[in-house]
């Protein structure tokens, strides 16, 4: 027995990518349903070649009411979301053949989690990732919330986290940069209009950063915390955030202050640690920046919120080489670049201290 699945998307002017995505989600869901919001190219009729129902709608400058839209012209059993420029490994579709069959005899989920991957290395491996509400019960009547950096709140309802299931996110660069622009507009429109939401305020300071106006990400991620005092893992990257930027302006105090509030919201993630780790490390104190990459190294990457792949894999393990051979341990600084190798896309660096700690054992 296996459950039936819906997708719901919301598109505009994607004829050169849409027909990547549903493709490979014709193989898995049950139904498509893809919704237009006033696109100029053949969108549509990429749409209806796939196999998908299409729907058209205004758009309004509100993602919420779009994506309320797509999920109220769903039928099926449960729903997934994706955007155009989203892809489907082979291992996702797998995962979610396997999902449907589990989720038949799941009374009480009402909300699978996911991993969103969106910022890659050179070498293709994700960096940064976030886990998301992907599939949803039809019948839990969940409803979109936020004009722009829109979610779903799950109080209430039951969820689980699904690793295997990640959807990458990989836009044409031309369009990033479209899109780009498009949030930024919503997101100072949101802020500058007063009483803007803490989901807009923080996602107003992601894409400061992501812009490169660091000064102004500072301020921003300055102004969401203050207005956001619940804990959680927004709060926890903001923190990570402003102590990373106060760090790379020489504000020692902030840094120091903001990265130890970030692992007192959570000690079980490892950027904070990292964070602290490398100011001290700035500063050749080396008995201090040593236990926080080793703290670093016995977290395991969380389920919830955004998440930096290379503080769980080989930046700490890195940076604990050096500090354990400047400290005359060098069998474990040994050790510790042999733990960084793996997924470190400088390994010649890493290789060669490596024959520096045995040359000097």
């Amino acid at each position: 027995m296996t459950v039936r699945l819906s997708l719901a998307m919301i598109v505009k002017d994607e004829e050169r990518l849409l027909g990547r995505v549903l493709a490979d989600a014709a193989t898995v869901c049950d139904e498509l349903v893809v919704v237009d919001t006033e696109s100029s190219d053949k969108t549509r009729e990429v749409a209806e070649e796939h196999g998908a129902t299409v729907h058209a709608i205004s758009w309004r400058d509100d993602f919420a009411t779009a994506r309320n839209a797509s999920f109220a012209w769903c039928n099926e059993d449960w729903i997934m979301w994706l955007d155009a420029d989203d892809v489907l490994p082979p291992t996702t579709l797998r995962a979610i053949e396997t999902l449907k069959v589990w989720l038949a005899d799941q009374n009480d989920i009402d909300a699978v989690l996911a991993p969103y991957h969106f910022q890659f290395g050179e070498d293709g491996a994700t960096l940064i990732w976030q886990s998301r509400e992907r599939i949803l019960r039809r019948s839990a009547g969940f409803k979109w919330e936020g004009r722009i950096q829109e979610r779903i709140r799950l109080d209430g309802h039951q969820s689980v986290f699904v690793p295997e299931l990640v959807v990458e996110h990989r836009p044409e660069p031309a369009s990033r940069a479209d899109k780009r622009d498009r949030n930024m507009r919503m997101l100072e429109r949101e802020v500058e209009g007063g009483h803007p939401s803490p989901a807009a305020l923080f996602g107003y300071a992601n894409e400061l950063y992501d812009l490169g106006r660091h000064e102004d990400a500072r301020r921003a991620y300055r102004e969401y915390l203050d207005v956001d005092r619940n804990p959680g893992p927004d709060r926890y990257w903001a923190q990570v955030c402003l102590a990373a930027l106060s760090r790379q302006f020489g504000d020692e105090t902030t840094t120091r202050a903001v990265a130890l509030e970030a692992i007192g919201e959570d000690p079980s993630r490892a950027e904070a640690y990292v964070v602290l780790g490398l100011h001290y490390y700035d500063h050749e104190q080396w008995s201090k920046a040593a236990p926080l990459f080793i703290a670093a190294t016995t977290t395991k990457q969380p389920t919830m919120g955004i998440t930096r792949n290379p503080d769980y894999q080989y930046k700490a393990w890195d940076y604990l080489s050096v500090c354990l051979d400047r400290l005359d341990r060098r069998q474990e600084a040994l050790d510790a670049a042999r733990r960084a190798l793996p997924r470190n896309p400088d390994r010649e660096r890493v290789r060669t201290n490596m024959h520096w700690f045995v040359d000097n054992l």
